[in-house]
């Protein structure tokens, strides 16, 4: 093979591997090779001179290149053959979580017949043997990038792990959420974390104050205005306010951790957003793997066995309730979604409850009605009660999972001198 013959199928190959970052309904585009690595890797001098190579594939009809701001981007123009073994991978994060989830990846695939794309087929077919070729830790906010977070949306409920059906759990609204949260924070009583903690449709609110058509409209501008630079359309639309003015200090503030700070200090505000997330989502990842249920991430959302949704669901919503004052869980496969504001706890919906079920409910009510629940736990407790109501009569399965969950926060609340039994 001609060194030029290598350099092209490599384009090609790197055009495949674009997609990963894209959707199947996406064409391919050229990529960046830096000059550098075309040197040391193809046409090395003095043996070659590489921009003769580069215009000789060029008049030849094999390549196109472009320049964009001072960077050539290269396309190859006829089909053929690609060669994964020319790829580099680039090492993964220190952090072991990385690895285990890499490791996941080779129990993904599809049933027959179900609606796949190019480039997940080619995930299947080298997931044994270079699984790292398609996973990736982004340097900007450390999200989990794979062919499973690419996957089109319609396409991902027939994903099989270990050969089993799987579901999905995801935060809904995590971006306004976490900015919720965020705000919190640092302006104690702002009006947007007020919508939030109550459980409001926060697209609603912003509707109703930029007096928009329609809800859809307002959820559009509210993300185009968050993300873009400094400017006062946040306060034209929806009035002025310390949560806007604090966006707008932000997103012109240096943040020497954010990546792109110093060119695009505008980012600020998605770095943080961003960050935050995986920091939320990490402590998920953490306890799925300490209760051996295999998952795969996709941003605010995990993918798992459904026979393990209930068990990952209590986990989610331990690790949410210590996070968020008001949050909800969405399955696509089960029946309802799963919220938290949780002001006091709720008796179990009338049934037939079992008697540790029953003596668990006084303990906790018990201690409601004194005041004893400390706040970092009332959320947590709260949703593991409309966990209850959910599965309460008949799924019994689930409901011990709720039940064994609610008796170790007892056990521990025991242990605090200042709650009695």
């Amino acid at each position: 093979m001609t060194p030029q013959q290598k350099f092209t199928i490599y384009i090609r190959t790197k055009q495949v591997f674009s997609l990963r970052l894209r959707t199947e309904f996406d064409d391919l585009q050229p990529v960046h090779i830096p000059s550098k690595e075309i040197e040391e890797r193809f046409f090395t001098f003095p043996d070659f001179k590489r921009k003769d190579e580069i215009l000789a594939l060029v008049i030849s009809g094999e390549l196109r290149v472009t320049e964009k701001d001072k960077r050539f981007f290269y396309e190859a123009l006829k089909p053929g053959k690609i060669d994964l073994s020319l790829l580099l991978t680039k090492p993964l994060p220190e952090d072991p979580i990385y690895k285990v989830i890499l490791n996941h990846l080779k129990s993904v695939s599809l049933p027959p017949g179900a609606a796949s794309t190019d480039y997940f087929d080619l995930f299947l077919k080298y997931q044994q043997d270079r699984p790292e070729l398609f996973f990736k830790v982004d340097e900007f906010a450390g999200r989990v990038h794979s062919p499973v977070s690419n996957f089109h949306r319609s396409h991902r409920p027939y994903l099989l792990l270990d050969g089993e059906q799987t579901t999905s759990l995801d935060v809904a609204c995590m971006q306004p959420t976490l900015l919720g949260k965020i705000l919190r924070e640092a302006i104690p009583g702002n009006e947007y974390s007020g919508w939030i903690n109550s459980g409001k449709d926060i697209y609603v609110e912003l509707q109703t104050k930029a007096r928009l058509e329609t809800r859809d409209e307002a959820k559009k501008k509210f993300f185009e205005i968050l993300f873009s630079k400094p400017s006062n359309a946040l306060s034209n639309l929806f009035g002025a306010a310390d949560w806007i003015t604090w966006i707008n200090l932000y997103k012109a503030t240096p943040q020497t951790l954010n990546p792109h700070g110093k060119d695009k200090p505008h980012s600020n505000l998605a770095w943080l957003l961003q960050t935050t997330e995986v920091k939320v989502m990490a402590q998920i990842w953490r306890k799925l793997i300490a209760a051996e249920i295999i998952f795969v991430p996709v941003h605010d959302e995990i993918i798992i066995p459904i026979s393990k949704a209930e068990q990952a669901r209590v986990i989610m919503s331990q690790v949410l309730s210590n996070e968020f004052v008001y949050f909800k869980i969405s399955g696509d496969k089960l029946n309802k979604d799963f919220s938290t504001v949780t002001t006091r706890v709720k008796d179990p919906a009338p049934s037939r409850i079992p008697d540790e079920l029953a003596e668990l409910q006084k303990y906790y009510s018990d201690l409601e009605s004194r005041g004893d629940i400390p706040d970092k736990h009332r959320n947590y407790i709260g949703s593991l009660w409309q966990g209850v109501q959910l599965t309460l009569p008949t799924n019994h399965l689930s409901l011990s999972l709720y039940t064994d969950a609610l008796e170790q926060l007892k056990s521990e609340l025991l242990t605090n001198k200042h709650i009695a039994a």
